[in-house]
């Protein structure tokens, strides 16, 4: 109903239905994200003493030891006020984006409730109903112009990646804290391919269809926005 309030606004434009949905929605779904933010940069902040206690008992395995331990941790998260139900923020966006995805997928279909009010389906010269792939160049049915809102997608998710995992300036020189250095690395470069496969995944679903193309640019580039307030 949203997106095709939107979409009759605006000459039935399923454009504009999408853009104005997203941020909609997106905006409905701050205080989620705050959250989560929130909760990455108190443990970005208590991160040095959290690691000076590990180093502190690194050769201390007795019963005694980590529970002592165990309870020092709890006094660092109970200073910053850290709350690990925070972690389960993320999962309360899923139903918004699961229905914004179907929503994208399926509005325009004929016979549809709202398929009349987002029926002119082009934006800057090209179809949102298409695939954007290369049988454009051959005349056959597909979109260049969705290959550009595909490589677009890939370059907003990489900054938003690059953005989300920038160590603030005083979360930097915590290593020498750390006793476990190189496992600590090793996690780091396998969340690193993990999020070069996310992007490969995006930029191959985006040429599914040139409309959710549009809708993950509108919705990284909300994000990108939000992340830097």
């Amino acid at each position: 109903w949203l997106m095709a309030f939107f979409g009759k606004l605006f000459n039935n434009s399923f454009a504009m239905g999408i853009i104005f949905s997203t941020i909609i929605v997106r905006t409905i779904a701050w205080p989620i994200y705050a959250k989560s933010n929130d909760l990455s940069i108190k443990m970005a902040v208590a991160q040095p003493e959290m690691q000076r206690i590990q180093a502190k008992y690194a050769t201390r395995k007795d019963p005694e030891s980590q529970q002592k331990m165990q309870m020092e941790m709890m006094g660092i998260y109970k200073k910053y006020g850290i709350n690990f139900m925070g972690c389960l923020m993320p999962f309360l966006q899923m139903p918004l984006f699961l229905a914004m995805y179907q929503v994208v997928q399926r509005i325009y279909l004929d016979g549809g409730t709202y398929a009349e009010n987002v029926s002119n389906i082009k934006f800057l010269g090209m179809r949102l109903d298409v695939a954007g792939n290369m049988s454009a160049i051959f005349g056959q049915k597909g979109d260049l112009g969705g290959w550009i809102l595909a490589i677009i997608v890939a370059v907003t998710m990489w900054y938003l990646n690059h953005l989300a995992t920038k160590k603030p300036s005083y979360a930097k020189n915590t290593a020498s804290h750390n006793p476990q250095a190189s496992q600590a690395e090793q996690t780091q470069k396998m969340m690193k391919y993990m999020q070069y496969f996310m992007i490969f995944m995006m930029f191959s679903l985006s040429l599914q269809r040139n409309s959710l193309a549009l809708y993950w640019v509108v919705g990284n580039i909300y994000s990108i926005i939000q992340n830097l307030i």
